[in-house]
């Protein structure tokens, strides 16, 4: 019996080990990437930067507003809300007349297109519309060219650069995408209202979208919207690209950009204080070589001050008349004697000096009356 068993068992464990290891052959692992990761999560361009790169293009991306570079030769590719200000709208369209190719959306992703709907704001691209003469309607719609398999208007090879591009209109292309804005030029109102509006604009070429979508990372790879973007890219002699998320120019670029004015103006300004600050520099203060005649008119403007104010009438009379009274007393006069009598008893008896005498009688001027206030304060102390 427990022969038995034991056989059962080792059958057990051999046929457990013979279905692992039927598990183990050949297999392949593969891992899949959902969503958009690392660069292409913050540059929704960034397919389009590196198509343009890969075809022979020079693509860069700047996430804040670079020197314009010259117009000859080079396309930008920018959001019309950032062209906002008279004088950025000035710049960027001198800088197409003379020669370069400026690429405008309205919007990129058509989730964010109603952030103004329903309020009084006006979009963030209307500066750039009224400068340029455009107008817009707001027509949420999708766009289809012409449906898989019907040809176009002519076969090209693919990367062959074109002079002039037949928009989605004129069925040119295969598209399909949204856009939520249609676009009409005021100076030719009677035409109808596309998606896209391309012209010459002096030397130069602008084109404007409605929308940006088709040439996202998701919607670049779908129909002909490549082609589209490669024949809008190469339109003239241009062979370099830029690709601008924004104008706006930050603190500390502007600030290295105007470094060596600063620089200079700092130097400037450094060197006339400096100079302001230096011994010799300028008038010297000459003392005067008799302190006594400043206190003379110092005590003389502040007899003048005291005189205008009635400093006489309110002080000195009625300090007078307290020392006449006292000066009854210290003689043994009746309160009732005229001040001759109490002057001449006071002479008589030596209460009084002479100067006293004269404080007590005299008039004051603007000189005097300071001292007549001194000589009467130590008169009183006196009787």
């Amino acid at each position: 019996m427990r022969t038995l068993l034991f056989t059962l068992k080792r059958v057990l464990l051999l046929l457990v080990t013979a279905f692992l290891l039927a598990g183990c052959g050949k297999y392949e692992e593969r891992e899949r990437e959902v969503g958009y990761k690392g660069l292409a999560r913050i540059n929704h361009l960034l397919a389009a930067e590196r198509m343009a790169t890969q075809m022979g293009l020079k693509a860069s991306s700047y996430a804040g507003a670079p020197v314009l570079p010259p117009p000859y030769g080079t396309v930008l590719v920018l959001p019309a809300a950032s062209l906002q200000s008279e004088g950025i709208l000035e710049e960027i369209s001198d800088w197409v007349d003379q020669g370069g190719n400026l690429i405008v959306y309205l919007t990129l992703q058509n989730e964010a297109r109603d952030i103004f709907s329903g309020t009084a704001q006006e979009p963030p691209f209307q500066a750039f519309l009224d400068y340029f003469a455009l107008d817009f309607d707001k027509q949420p719609m999708r766009i289809i060219s012409r449906e898989e398999g019907e040809s176009g208007k002519s076969e090209r090879v693919w990367g062959e650069k074109i002079e002039w591009v037949d928009f989605v209109r004129e069925d040119s292309y295969q598209t399909d995408y949204h856009s939520p804005y249609l676009l009409t030029d005021l100076d030719y109102a009677e035409d109808e209202a596309s998606a896209f509006q391309s012209y010459d604009y002096g030397l130069g070429h602008l084109t404007v979208l409605g929308s940006a979508e088709l040439f996202t990372n998701k919607h670049l790879g779908k129909a002909e919207h490549a082609t589209l973007l490669w024949d809008i890219l190469t339109v003239g002699e241009g062979d370099t690209v830029w690709f601008v998320h924004s104008t706006r120019v930050s603190f500390f670029s502007l600030l290295w950009r105007r470094a060596p004015e600063a620089l200079i103006f700092s130097l400037v300004t450094l060197a006339l204080l400096v100079w302001w600050a230096a011994k010799g520099v300028g008038p010297r203060f000459v003392r005067g070589t008799n302190p006594s005649a400043k206190l003379d008119e110092h005590l003389e403007a502040s007899g003048a001050f005291f005189l205008k104010h009635k400093a006489e009438g309110v002080v000195v009379s009625r300090l007078r008349e307290k020392l006449f009274h006292r000066l009854a007393r210290a003689t043994n006069q009746p309160f009732n004697a005229s001040q001759e009598e109490l002057l001449t008893a006071a002479r008589a008896q030596g209460v009084l000096a002479e100067s006293e005498v004269t404080a007590l009688t005299s008039s004051t001027t603007n000189k005097s009356l300071l001292s007549t206030l001194q000589t009467l304060k130590t008169l009183d102390k006196k009787l």
